[in-house]
């Protein structure tokens, strides 16, 4: 297998996160001149009470909202639930009933498609003017939805269940990484050391 597409996948079918639905739908957006950065979210939707945060600050998360909400301590985790399948694993969602930050599945052809997207920017996703605005900007390692922590052309996010890509747009070679990290238990210390380990192991 190549380097350029080089996929491990214990599981056929993950659960995958904003990067894939969310951020590049809001880039698609800005990118058709329908959102800009500087568009207040409570312009688009009503009950955000924080006029101030812009489509932007959560994009580069520089919006200075709290990171977790009030009802943490009632956060479940899966031991609580039994087996869980074909649901969201997010605590958060499972307790708020609805949440844009979990809970998209994906398979890995169709994520083979979106990063091969990506690489060949080939209009399929984004102009290439957008292109060049996600590869320009950065701040604190974050960019726009991706981080950056391995360089700006180095578009890298993780999920919570031990999903990652990790996308270089200089050599155009891309990994994807499904794994099922909280099954037993979401206490899986060492995967987390571990997949920083492989990426700089991709990335060598």
């Amino acid at each position: 297998m190549t380097k350029s597409m080089w996929v491990m996948w214990p599981k056929e079918k993950d659960q995958k996160y904003k990067v894939v639905g969310t951020t590049t739908r809001i880039l698609q957006l800005i990118d058709e001149k329908k959102l800009n950065f500087d568009t207040s979210v409570s312009e688009q939707v009503s009950e955000f009470c924080h006029p101030e945060v812009t489509v932007g600050h959560l994009l580069l998360h520089t919006s200075g909202l709290q990171g977790d909400f009030e009802r943490k301590g009632e956060l479940k985790d899966k031991e609580d639930r039994g087996m869980v399948c074909g649901v969201a694993h997010d605590s958060k969602a499972y307790l708020l009933g609805e949440s844009g930050s979990a809970g998209i599945f994906s398979t890995l052809s169709d994520l083979m498609s979106f990063v091969e997207a990506y690489l060949q920017r080939d209009g399929r996703l984004f102009s290439e003017g957008m292109f060049r605005t996600i590869l320009d900007t950065t701040f604190k390692d974050r960019g726009l939805g991706w981080n950056k922590e391995y360089g700006n052309h180095i578009l890298y996010h993780t999920g919570f269940t031990g999903t990652s890509i990790l996308m270089d747009m200089d050599t155009r070679e891309g990994m994807i990484l499904l794994t099922n990290r909280i099954h037993p238990s979401r206490d899986n210390k060492v995967f987390l050391e571990e997949r920083i380990a492989l990426n700089h192991l991709w990335l060598d």
